[in-house]
């Protein structure tokens, strides 16, 4: 494991940034460089025979194949924005940089666009940072759940028992220091289950929790299971098996959720848990590396504001209990 300032001792100044990045047309050329490492590529097609379009109308590249145009935003999460690209590049800066991340309202002032334009590219970031996969951890893996949401004393009178805190379970191998997390609807036995399958490498992996009687089928699916008795004051079982990495990452959200963002609405939830594993698990990487990882994952990646507002737009990552 990391330690917790490796992720401020990785990054950029902001004059730094700019130093880098002066303008439109250089911040257009790094996320070229960082979508298409090779040379310009249709995203309409694949093709790789292309031709710049001097003008850059209606847009700098037209595909020779199947003849339209595109540029870098093109089928992304920046598809159809009229923001430029320094804008966009900052914007995404300034959310992997940032270890507790920022919120629309701090990304608005920083960028000097409107809240709700904000608001909509720190989702589309955000659905450019996600991993539309769950991982498959060799173990040892440490599992726990935690409950997101903002407490109910600070709730106005008609609000006070409306969407009360949403379920998240979350996993780290202890072998990689990766984590992942999914937010779920219940926390149950064959949620539990649903859980370490989709993330177990393997069947016969250890697997470390708490001492909750949601992981007690554990053995009979094959796994090693070691529980750690928290109700004992137990936090290093005498095994060695521990819940401590799970509980750092718990501890770290929830810093985030309480001091930057307030609230989070079980709809967007998960869009939150995909920023905050994305800069858990590359900690130790520098902040160009991050950005650049972001972009050459955006492909096909677009969120508009209709999918973006539109109730029932859930994370791909949900789970079924029954496998």
């Amino acid at each position: 494991m990391s330690r917790p300032h490796d992720i401020v001792n990785n990054g950029m100044s902001l004059p730094g940034f700019f130093r880098r990045y002066p303008d439109d047309l250089a911040a257009e050329a790094q996320f070229e460089k960082w979508r298409w490492p090779t040379g310009p590529e249709c995203p309409h097609c694949a093709s790789t025979t292309v031709s710049v379009v001097k003008s850059r109308r209606p847009q700098p590249y037209r595909c020779k194949s199947c003849r339209r145009h595109f540029s870098f935003k093109t089928d992304t999460p920046m598809h159809d924005s009229k923001l430029g690209a320094q804008t966009w590049l900052l914007g995404l800066f300034l959310i992997v940089a940032n270890p507790k991340g920022k919120s629309s309202v701090q990304l608005a002032a920083d960028l000097g666009i409107t809240q709700k334009s904000a608001w909509h590219l720190s989702h589309r970031i955000r659905r450019a940072l996600a991993e539309d996969y769950l991982p498959g951890f060799d173990g040892p893996i440490e599992v726990d759940e935690a409950y997101i949401g903002g407490k109910s004393k600070w709730k106005h009178a008609d609000k006070k028992g409306v969407n009360p805190h949403t379920p998240v379970f979350g996993v780290i191998d202890n072998a990689s220091g990766q984590a992942t997390a999914v937010a779920v609807h219940e926390v149950t036995a064959p949620m539990a289950a649903a859980i370490v399958r989709a993330v177990a490498a393997a069947e016969g992996i250890e697997v470390h929790t708490d001492g909750s009687h949601i992981y007690d089928m554990l053995p009979t699916l094959g796994y090693d299971h070691h529980k750690v008795l928290h109700t004992l004051g137990q936090y290093v079982a005498d095994n060695g098996a521990t819940t401590n990495h799970v509980e750092n990452y718990w501890s770290t959200l929830k810093r985030i959720y309480v001091g930057t963002y307030h609230w989070w609405s079980p709809e967007h939830l998960h869009r939150y848990l995909e920023e905050h594993t994305f800069r858990f698990n590359r900690r130790r990487c520098h902040v160009v590396e991050r950005m650049a990882e972001a972009t050459a994952s955006m492909n096909g990646k677009r969120l508009s504001w209709q999918q973006l507002t539109r109730h029932g737009h859930h994370n791909s990552k949900a789970l079924s209990t029954h496998g």
